[in-house]
């Protein structure tokens, strides 16, 4: 048992910072959707910009999310991370379903994620994330929760 407790304390000491520095510009499966981040040290700042399409009407999740990025130390390129943070997002979607008549509502929350990051040249590495969203305010009980998956190229500055 001491051991377990050992080892689960050696890795929660383990996050360190990987790069200073990092771009990224990502790319979900769905048509509609991509995010943009800027690491500096631990603080991530990440804008995701998710559409839906349900019966061919277009509604949006726009968060804009402060988060703490703890890193795994790099094995082989390959470098694991998690996210926590906090966000505010910019939900539209379609008030009236013709089509014509947006509505706005502006909400606040938390979210986490995780990722796994891998650096294919000096500069140059690509990673896939996966972060989940709780708005506190929101008067769309099916928008309090949304999860966001993307595939990104990020330029590492040194």
């Amino acid at each position: 048992m001491v051991k377990i407790a050992f080892v689960a304390l050696a890795l929660l000491a383990a996050p360190t910072v990987a790069h200073a520095t990092e771009f990224a510009l990502g790319k979900s499966v769905r048509p509609h959707d991509v995010d943009l981040a800027l690491t500096l040290g631990v603080v991530q700042i990440e804008y995701v910009d998710q559409g839906e399409q349900p019966n061919g009407i277009m509604n949006r999740n726009r968060p804009l999310s402060v988060n703490l990025r703890l890193d795994t130390p790099a094995w082989h390129g390959l470098t694991a991370y998690a996210l926590a943070g906090v966000n505010t997002t910019i939900l539209s979607h379609n008030g009236s379903g013709n089509g014509y008549r947006m509505a706005f509502r502006q909400s606040f929350g938390w979210n986490v994620g995780a990722g796994l990051q891998y650096q294919i040249a000096p500069h140059w590495a690509v990673r896939g994330q996966y972060l989940t969203f709780r708005q506190m305010q929101s008067d769309h009980p099916d928008r309090e929760w949304f999860g966001y998956g993307s595939l990104s190229f990020v330029y590492l500055f040194y």
